[in-house]
């Protein structure tokens, strides 16, 4: 990769990235998002679906089965990995934001967006995510929705490159093809993308500069001027080591959290075999990607993923709740960090505003 990064962005790059409508989108008044009637109402129809899905589908006999087959120590695994997670999105937060960036400020805003993703419906977690960035991290507007866009940029290249490589598995075991090639081949894609990463983000903006022209409508033109903040700033802002640093980092945190939901879905159901369990994992990943959830996060990927189950021979109750069960201890754990973060940090601040200054 013949680039380096300039130690600051042109002034010319900032106003653009910088502008008016990337402040309006920090604001506390644009979080409330009151005035945003279809996500609200989209919310509303979701939750009602998905309330009815589990009220319908689960029973409580499956439900307690899926505990107790799991047990205390497959839970802990997974509850470990999930903090190992929490731990490298932190890290990745420290090493995007550079020199400035403090453990402190970079935990409070991971506990926060955790948080926010858990009780906000339809990715509406992120946008809060630019406005904590921007006030904890002490960045400018601009870069704070670059870094958030960037963050779910990596996550769906490296989400995807793990499900096509689960796809790539199974079909192996279906029809005997070489499975290390095909994984061979996956993994020189997924590089092949980071290396060609600039070019890939210059052609999404020419398409959505003509999508804007074309359709004028308002969503297309904030995809637009979304598009155009991602390739500036990552044009000018990300040395090559803090993109191989932060894709290393991605890679990490996905793989953690497919090892402990794959561990406790295996456990919770001895129908499937270990392979089964990866790549279903997997394409509950992929499904997390559409912004379709309920408040508390319940959407498309746990419904996806209890229909992929009932093909393994799963009935629907346990499928049903197998879903649940991976929903309910994400929350779960991203609150009682949240809780544990604030805490902490609460402590510390009295601890430190207790000591006499000379």
């Amino acid at each position: 990769m013949n680039r380096t990064a300039p130690p600051s962005l042109p002034n010319e790059a900032i106003d653009d990235v910088d502008s008016a409508r990337s402040k309006r989108l920090l604001t506390p008044e644009f979080l409330r998002i009151r005035s945003h009637r279809a996500v609200w109402i989209t919310t509303a129809i979701v939750t009602v679906a998905m309330i009815l899905w589990f009220a319908f589908t689960i029973e409580p006999a499956a439900f307690m089965g899926i505990l107790e087959r799991a047990g205390p120590g497959v839970i802990a695994i997974t509850v470990s990995c999930m903090l190992l997670n929490a731990f490298l999105v932190i890290s990745w937060m420290m090493l995007i934001v550079g020199g400035n960036a403090r453990l402190a400020g970079a935990s409070r805003v991971v506990a926060w967006q955790m948080f926010a993703a858990t009780i906000l419906p339809a990715r509406l977690g992120d946008l809060a995510w630019m406005y904590f960035i921007h006030r904890w991290m002490k960045v400018r507007g601009g870069r704070a929705v670059f870094i958030a866009l960037y963050h779910r940029l990596q996550d769906t290249i490296v989400v995807s490159a793990i499900f096509l490589i689960g796809v790539a598995a199974l079909g192996a075991q279906v029809f005997g093809a070489n499975v290390g090639l095909l994984v061979a081949a996956i993994f020189a894609l997924l590089v092949g993308v980071i290396f060609s990463l600039q070019q890939l983000l210059t052609l999404a903006a020419i398409i959505m500069r003509r999508l804007n022209e074309a359709l004028d409508a308002r969503i297309v033109h904030v995809a637009y001027h979304h598009v155009l903040q991602v390739r500036v700033w990552y044009r000018h802002g990300v040395s090559p080591a803090v993109l191989w640093g932060t894709f290393g980092i991605i890679v990490a945190r996905w793989l953690a959290l497919l090892t402990g939901f794959a561990v406790l879905m295996h456990g919770a159901l001895p129908e499937l075999d270990w392979l089964d369990s990866i790549f279903a994992v997997s394409a509950y990943f992929v499904l997390g990607i559409v912004p379709l959830q309920s408040i508390g996060g319940f959407g498309v990927g746990e419904a996806g993923v209890a229909w992929l189950l009932t093909f393994y021979g799963v009935s629907l109750a346990a499928a049903s709740s197998m879903g649940f069960v991976l929903r309910l201890l994400v929350n779960i754990v991203h609150t009682a960090l949240f809780v544990v973060v604030m805490l902490v940090l609460g402590v510390t601040q009295m601890r430190a505003a207790a000591v006499p200054r000379s």
